[in-house]
């Protein structure tokens, strides 16, 4: 299973499928993977130019940004 949070482009992976896309306008950096310890939610929480996202991968066909921290514009996090 591959939830694509990255963009618009997906390198190849072997023995993934796509399920679930969120397209981002800005440039990403970076990617890290949380589960939640008691509601076992999975979260990915991605670097974006301009801030750091969090979004909600529990549903992997239907990706949700939930939180949005804004920060100065940076090709890292």
């Amino acid at each position: 299973m591959l939830v694509c949070v990255l963009g618009n482009e997906l390198q190849a992976q072997l023995n993934t499928t796509l399920v679930g896309q969120l397209p981002y306008t800005q440039s990403v950096n970076d990617i890290w993977g949380y589960t939640h310890p008691v509601t076992g939610n999975e979260y990915a929480i991605v670097g974006t130019q301009t801030g750091t996202s969090v979004v909600d991968i529990s549903n992997p066909s239907a990706p949700v940004e939930v939180h949005f921290s804004s920060g100065p514009s940076s090709t890292w996090r």
